[in-house]
């Protein structure tokens, strides 16, 4: 045993996972670092996620639990963890071998930083998507001015890796006090992150009032008291698969958590919201705005509910009236401007 290394716990929600967890969890177990507690949560999975987890025997800590979403999985999972660090992982992607022996080292030899995340690659049924995936997934990062504007100081972790591996021998980083970015868009990937155990004493456990967005709430918790760091390398492998997150009631309960997360900086940073203040609303009228056009097809008295709060906090402009028009025709006509757009989309030559 390797008993001067720190433990790393590794906290893996699932639910439904039989076709991809085994792989999540073989990556795990493959990793070059060798002090490694690996805890699957069994989100109340219905089919044969449960069977695959109990196979692995006392490899993996198993917990199970009738299914309450990923925050109350992620917070069962860090319930049980007991390294002095802990790895957030998703049931659906890969780890790269030597993961959590970089990430580690990065920690080690930052200790003003309390959490740290990574690059990562994105694949798919088809193969892979891109090598680099984050600026791709986080479209604000290249808006903003690539990774490197996002934080305030750039470092070098040397990593000669294993032999006849092709890590370089030295790796970009980056780290911050980062809250401030962070406020207006995530660009931190949950299933990359690794954090000090400590810092859930001093933050507490992911948010169960929200249902999509209680990773980011607790990013910005985290962001708060600590220093987050970069590692610019891909360290997972981002699994892209049909149906993530989609659909019009998702889209808005997506929205509605940003509203929620926003308007709760009130009452957590009074100085920042009043300093703020202007952004902030118009960012909340934004997302209701946003609701509001993910449900107009579904759910219209939602969807004009939520339009009329976005007045509250954002001026009129093209896209509500848009919203609003679509709101007063009736389906059919709408359905028959969707057919007619998408026929001239099509063009001649390709019917």
């Amino acid at each position: 045993m390797h008993l001067s290394e720190p433990l790393v716990s590794v906290v893996v929600p699932a639910f439904n996972a039989e076709a991809w967890l085994a792989e999540a969890i073989e990556s795990v177990l493959a990793q070059s670092y060798p002090r490694v507690e690996l805890v699957v949560v069994d989100d109340g999975s219905t089919d044969a996620t449960g069977k695959i987890i109990r196979g692995y025997g006392e490899r993996i800590r198993c917990v199970s639990q009738a299914n309450a979403g990923l925050a109350s999985a992620r917070n069962a999972g860090l319930a049980v963890a007991s390294g002095a660090f802990i790895a957030l992982f998703d049931a659906d992607d890969v780890c790269m071998p030597e993961r959590l022996a970089t990430q580690v080292a990065y920690l080690l030899e930052n200790p003003d930083v309390g959490l740290c995340s990574s690059e990562f690659s994105a694949f798919d049924e088809s193969g892979e998507i891109a090598p680099t995936f984050l600026s791709q997934y986080y479209g604000r990062v290249e808006r903003d001015g690539g990774i490197v504007a996002m934080y305030d100081r750039v470092g070098e972790l040397d990593l000669p890796g294993p032999a006849g591996t092709p890590m370089p021998t030295k790796v970009r980083t980056m780290s911050g006090w980062i809250h401030d970015r962070l406020v207006w868009g995530n660009y931190v990937h949950p299933p990359t992150i690794m954090f000090r155990s400590e810092l859930l004493a001093r933050v507490g456990n992911f948010s169960l009032d929200l249902r999509n967005l209680c990773d980011y709430e607790w990013l910005l918790r985290v962001s708060r008291v600590s220093r987050i760091g970069f590692i610019d390398r891909p360290l997972i492998r981002y699994r892209v698969s049909p149906g993530q997150m989609s659909g019009d009631r998702n889209t808005a309960a997506i929205k509605l958590d940003t509203v929620d997360i926003m308007q709760s900086i009130a009452r957590i940073d009074p100085g920042f919201y009043r300093t703020n203040e202007a952004a902030l609303r118009r960012r909340v009228g934004a997302a209701y705005r946003g609701a509001a056009d993910a449900l107009v097809d579904t759910d219209k008295p939602g969807a004009l509910r939520h339009l009329v709060r976005s007045l509250r906090d954002q001026a009129p402009d093209l896209a509500m009236i848009k919203i609003l028009v679509k709101l007063l025709l009736p389906r059919r006509v709408l359905a028959a401007i969707r057919a007619r757009r998408a026929n001239r989309q099509q063009g001649p030559g390709n019917r």
